[in-house]
């Protein structure tokens, strides 16, 4: 019986400190510092499966940010106040596919986000999962039917609101809005 002991208690302590040791590094090694567009390109379609991206500055984007497939991203700048900002041209500034995953906790202004097309959105087109933890959503002007600066839409699409503020935004048809849900698709506030 002394062995068994000897033998569980050893298993018990290498169990804990692989519990303990595997997440740190591999929280460590997925984590990315981007301050240009390009590097936030880059960083967005270098993700494997899970990454968490933090933008170190104010970043201009010169086209959409494509979240890829199959992949669960955080955008964050923890706090710093940095801002995405969209060059202009049509949106949108996000576009998240079904089966990708992205997270925001960064500030968007989009006002420079061009609305040409009926079932659109100018912050994001969500067919997979959209949630926004902080930071605020401002500029964005929707005239389109069936649009919205988010667009959420499809029985697989999903928006949670956890936090940040959505403000400074226009929709001038009747059949628009700032948060656009159809087609299956849920939101939840928090």
């Amino acid at each position: 019986m002394g062995k068994n002991m000897r033998w569980g208690e050893g298993f018990l302590l290498a169990l804990l400190v692989a519990l303990l040791v595997i997440p740190a590094r591999a929280a460590w090694a997925d984590t990315v510092e981007v301050s240009t567009y390009e590097e936030l390109q880059t960083a967005v379609w270098g993700v494997k499966d899970s990454r968490e991206i933090v933008v170190a500055s104010d970043i201009e984007l010169e086209s959409a940010v494509r979240v890829p497939r199959d992949t669960d991203i955080v955008l964050t700048d923890h706090g710093a106040g940095h801002t995405l900002s969209f060059a202009g041209g049509s949106g949108p500034v996000f576009s998240i596919p079904v089966g990708a995953s992205l997270a925001l906790d960064v500030s968007v202004d989009a006002s420079k986000v061009t609305n040409r097309y009926q079932r659109e959105g100018l912050i994001a087109e969500v067919a997979g999962s959209l949630s926004i933890e902080g930071g605020t959503y401002s500029g964005a002007r929707v005239t389109s039917a069936y649009s919205g600066c988010f667009y959420v839409v499809g029985d697989q699409a999903s928006m949670t609101i956890n936090g940040g503020t959505i403000s400074n935004n226009s929709c001038t048809n009747q059949d628009n809005g700032v948060v656009y849900v159809s087609g299956g698709a849920s939101l939840l506030m928090t």
